[in-house]
């Protein structure tokens, strides 16, 4: 949950801040996640998002310097300064113990050197790289435009639902006259209300059809700019800090990370502008 923090996490965090009790900030993370909690509660009931917004970080400004996602921010751009320094120490040593230049050389070693090399520039790549993963899921939950998004799209579903409503009750009312009355009705005119009841029923299953299309359409209208930006903060944040690789969690479980693996999705909140 990026509203959360583990103890583990926050004395990380008391440590990074120079603080060695972690009470301060268990006190702060649990304002800031009562003021999140309030937040989003305050747009699911409708409230302008810049006045829940408002209203959160006026909450949040009053017992804490930083939020969550700014805490796990620099803690994330910390980690990634110190992997590479460690990186840049492992090829140091390592180019220290197969130092392959020589001034002078016959043509049995030149392969050899020639392979030494080809090496180096191997570890020279290695040694830059630095992988990060990121829950897409959690950000996209926590971005306003998305919520807007949301209800936007609901208000149109419920439109197109209110509109079958009224289509099934006009059919209903048609099967229950034909029920009532078919019996004294002319031949005539009984083959007419018996086509009426077969052409609404072409109707409601066709507007039902088109319903289901035009909500796909609508919903990728509305969500697609929100994704679009989404995978550009990601975009942003993976060339900042010279990562080779970024994985979504949601696509899949992460088998295997080291120590060196980076998780950025505070990064990429910050980024969108999400604290």
């Amino acid at each position: 949950n990026y509203k959360g923090a583990t103890l583990q996490g926050l004395k990380s965090i008391s440590n990074a801040a120079g603080n060695n009790s972690y009470d301060t900030y268990l006190n702060s993370a649990n304002t800031i996640n009562d003021a999140e909690r309030e937040y989003r509660q305050n747009l699911q009931n409708g409230m302008d998002p810049a006045e829940a917004l408002e209203i959160r970080n006026k909450k949040i400004g009053y017992s804490a310097a930083e939020s969550i996602v700014e805490f796990q921010d620099r803690l994330a751009r910390e980690k990634i300064r110190k992997a590479r320094e460690k990186r840049e120490l492992e090829q140091q040593s390592w180019e220290s113990s197969n130092d392959c230049t020589t001034n002078s050389y016959n043509e049995t070693n030149s392969y050899s050197e020639t392979n030494a090399r080809t090496s180096l520039s191997d570890q020279d790549t290695f040694a830059d790289v630095l992988i990060a993963f990121v829950n897409t899921t959690d950000i996209i939950n926590a971005m306003p435009e998305m919520i807007n998004a949301e209800k936007e799209l609901m208000a149109y579903s419920n439109e197109l639902e209110n509109q079958l409503q009224t289509m099934f009750e006009e059919y209903q009312i048609k099967v229950e006259y034909y029920q009532s009355n078919h019996t004294t009705m002319s031949s005539s005119i009984k083959q007419m209300k018996e086509k009426e009841i077969v052409d609404i029923q072409t109707r409601i299953q066709q507007f039902q059809m088109d319903a289901k299309r035009e909500i796909e359409n609508k919903r990728t209208e509305l969500m697609s700019p929100n994704y679009e930006k989404l995978q550009n903060a990601i975009n942003t944040v993976a060339r900042e800090n010279k990562l080779a690789a970024v994985f979504d969690t949601n696509s899949g479980p992460i088998i295997f990370h080291d120590e060196n693996s980076i998780e950025i999705t505070f990064m990429v909140m910050k980024e969108l502008g999400i604290q």
